[in-house]
């Protein structure tokens, strides 16, 4: 699979932008304060956040959730619009609630444990108008996975198990391997030398010499 990367001549672009991501995460880290009091960004990963989340749900929400408001008919699709509303509003709390304090939650465990409950509930409820069709099944691997989502979503949100340092975390562990994996693949991509190519080419000259002396 490696062998398949394609090489290009803007290599040190990818490994650039991959120091970039990793850089930025260690400026992220929610520790700088500890031995260093007067660090002028060790608040910066608390701060931003609130933006991260809202733009990881628009994501959701534009990604996937508007394919399912546009396929799905009905009552199916009135609920689904009823749940990609709430979570935009929520994504627009987050983003007001740092422009002008306007907070409608920024609870990682309350939003999460929203999203997940309202999604398992839809598909709960499309599970049975599914079965109450004749011509369409709903798989009961689905309707398993709902009645899960509904639970963890109950549980995140009366627990508040998610807090923003914890979802800080793990983003800047994201972005150490969306880095890492972006210096990989810059190593790789880089084009051979022409001294490279040349070295190369004689090598398996030889080897073809040697595999005919040898029949």
């Amino acid at each position: 699979m490696l062998s398949k990367i394609k090489k290009t001549k803007y290599f040190w672009a990818i490994i650039a932008a991959g120091a970039i991501l990793i850089l930025f995460a260690g400026f992220l880290l929610p520790v700088w304060g500890t031995f260093w009091e007067e660090c002028p960004w060790k608040d910066l990963g608390l701060t931003i956040v609130n933006y991260i989340m809202a733009s990881l749900i628009l994501l959701y929400l534009f990604g996937y959730l508007l394919k399912k408001v546009l396929s799905n008919k009905g009552t199916i699709q009135i609920l689904t619009i009823v749940e990609f509303s709430l979570l935009f509003l929520i994504a627009l709390g987050l983003v007001l609630s740092e422009i002008i304090g306007f907070v409608i939650t920024d609870n990682p465990s309350i939003i999460l444990g929203i999203a997940l409950y309202i999604r398992g509930v839809v598909e709960i409820i499309k599970g049975y108008f599914y079965q109450k069709s004749v011509n369409e099944k709903h798989h009961i691997g689905w309707v398993i996975l709902a009645i899960l989502l509904v639970t963890g979503g109950t549980v995140l949100f009366v627990t508040n198990y998610v807090d923003k340092v914890t979802v800080l975390w793990i983003i800047i562990a994201s972005l150490v391997l969306l880095g890492a994996v972006g210096i990989l693949w810059g190593i790789l991509a880089k084009p051979e030398t022409k001294k490279e190519v040349k070295t190369t080419k004689t090598t398996k000259t030889v080897k073809k010499q040697n595999k005919i002396e040898k029949e």
